[in-house]
């Protein structure tokens, strides 16, 4: 049987991004981290079950992104909800760590208004969502961060814990941030306004618009206009894209029910098929990556395998 490296063969596109990657060829990309033991890197970091040919497709690739960059750099990570990139960060993280780079991870969802002010944030939304779509987050807090990183190296982020409020979130805190490398984590990174005629774009896998839908597109193409500074402070953009939205329910399912086994709270079902379906139907999809365009995108299946890898231009 071959190996999960060997394995990456197989996926479209793959060959073309270790090309930009600096190799000269996927054999040779093969052979750097069978000789450096890439599929052993940071191993604690995976739970258990763990496909380790997503750790080679996607994890090592994005090691290898990571140690491209010149100087103190940030990488967006887009990727919705379920799909394991919050697992996939952190161990991008330790394995930066026993390679010699220093990686933190941000997220977006760190950046969500205190309790009452996403209450309000969120307020007349047609899927009661508690918060997740544009207009929820502290763009300005975010972006103060970020500049005082890219200035001094470190900044204090706050802390979002989803478990307070029944489920519905509030701020837990904070954490120093410091580091040369900063990912940026979040479902929309990257989405930016789209025309008036996309306003009624739906995906064939998904149940049409409601009316109150599509008359809330115009509120999350505002909402969504002050993140594009963020964008612009992006050295890179990678996204994790589902081969069909419907995809994210049976993810989101799963990272409710952990959620819940973890710390005894959660969204009940209703909530849960509702904030999903606001997920996936707020923004059209052709304007995920609209606002700063992706450098890689990594095409999902439901079982979290990479199909196709896609390069900007390409």
């Amino acid at each position: 049987m071959s190996s999960p490296l060997e394995r990456c063969r197989e996926i479209a596109g793959f060959e073309v991004l270790v090309g930009a990657l600096g190799y000269d060829s996927l054999a040779d990309w093969v052979a750097r981290w069978a000789a450096n033991d890439g599929l052993s890197l940071a191993r604690e970091a995976w739970p258990v079950g763990v496909d380790f040919t997503w750790m080679a497709s996607v994890g090592l690739p994005l090691l290898d992104q990571l140690q491209q960059f010149q100087g103190r750099s940030l990488l967006g990570l887009a990727a919705m909800p379920g799909c394991g990139k919050s697992t996939l960060c952190a161990w991008v993280k330790a394995a930066a760590a026993h390679l010699g780079m220093a990686v933190e991870v941000v997220s977006l969802d760190d950046f969500y208004f205190e309790g009452q002010a996403l209450d309000a944030a969120m307020d007349g939304n047609p899927w009661r969502a508690p918060r997740g779509i544009p207009g929820s987050h502290d763009v300005e807090l975010l972006l103060r961060c970020l500049r005082q990183w890219r200035s001094e190296g470190s900044c204090e982020a706050p802390v979002f814990d989803k478990a307070l409020r029944q489920g519905r979130g509030d701020r837990a805190g904070t954490r120093l941030l410091k580091a040369d490398l900063l990912i940026l984590e979040g479902w929309f990174v990257g989405a930016g306004p789209w025309a008036a005629a996309s306003h009624g774009e739906e995906s064939a896998d998904l149940t049409p618009l409601t009316q109150a839908e599509l008359a809330y597109r115009p509120v999350i193409q505002r909402n969504v206009l002050p993140y594009q500074e963020v964008w612009r402070q992006l050295d890179g953009l990678w996204q994790l894209s589902p081969t069909t939205l419907s995809t994210v329910t049976g993810w989101k399912r799963q990272q409710n029910l952990s959620q819940q086994q973890q710390t005894g709270s959660g969204l009940a079902e209703h909530e849960l098929e509702t904030m999903t379906r606001s997920l996936q139907v707020c923004i059209p999809e052709s304007a995920l990556v609209s606002g700063r365009s992706a450098d890689v995108v990594l095409r999902v299946n439901a079982q979290r395998q990479v199909e196709e890898v896609r390069l900007a231009g390409g």
